[in-house]
């Protein structure tokens, strides 16, 4: 279980939710924040992580994949913009490995 990896990946994810402003890049399926959405699943599905790890991260994506489905369809708002941000915020905090 290689930790470091998997908040850097989350890093990412944090990072990508922070542009949300950027509509036009959030929602690009060729290389915005579903491609990175996509990308995190396989890392852990590739991963060998403990199922409390693995469902935790996987809620997380969840909450993301909700979110870009909301701006896809109805444009950035300051709902979704606050919704990003708190997300974000939770996803930097969390320190995988250490409080599990």
């Amino acid at each position: 279980m290689n930790f470091e990896a998997l908040n850097k990946v989350f890093e990412r994810v944090a990072a990508a939710l922070e542009t949300v402003e950027l509509d036009h890049y959030f929602c690009d399926p060729r290389g915005g924040f579903l491609s990175i959405l996509q990308g995190t699943r396989v890392f852990l599905r590739r991963e060998s992580y403990p199922e409390n790890i693995e469902s935790l991260a996987n809620s997380y994506l969840d909450q993301c994949e909700l979110l870009l489905e909301e701006v896809s369809e109805n444009g950035i708002s300051s709902k979704s913009k606050n919704e990003a941000f708190r997300l974000a915020k939770q996803i930097k905090e969390q320190q995988w490995g250490q409080n599990f």
